[in-house]
């Protein structure tokens, strides 16, 4: 679960510090058994009951309180920013933007947006007319 808020140029967003993961209990899709190298965090792992759910947080440059339109048009210029970029092997690595413009995306939103949940953000296989390397994910396991 992606969480984007506006940036603010006096503080900025410290990604990973906001990084977090929830258990929301069990799942009827049954435990996410998670392959080998593991070593010294199966403890953890075995602690989740269902699906281990993922919680990020990156800024997006949108003033406070900013409109639906206004957010989706940050976020998909992000995405087009990461699209653009190579997919990259080895040793190197891709940014976020990069990772997600290679998935479709669906709003959710706020309380006060709730209007729009569900609304198609990005589509793969409509960005892939311009970036035709969005269909062959080298990233996908």
């Amino acid at each position: 679960m992606w969480t984007f808020y506006a940036a603010r140029p006096s503080t900025p967003l410290r990604a990973g510090r906001y990084e977090t993961h929830a258990d929301f209990g069990p799942s009827r899709l049954g435990r996410n058994l998670y392959p080998p190298p593991l070593r010294g965090r199966e403890k953890k792992w075995d602690t989740y009951q269902g699906r281990r759910i993922d919680f990020l947080a990156r800024e997006l440059p949108v003033r406070l309180h900013a409109d639906t339109d206004e957010i989706i048009a940050a976020l998909r210029i992000w995405l087009e920013a990461g699209a653009a970029q190579p997919c990259r092997t080895g040793t190197s690595r891709n940014s976020s933007a990069h990772h997600l413009a290679h998935k479709a995306m669906v709003w959710i939103g706020t309380p006060s947006t709730r209007g729009s949940v569900g609304n198609c953000v990005w589509d793969v296989a409509a960005e892939a007319n311009r970036f035709p390397h969005l269909v062959d994910n080298p990233h996908r396991s």
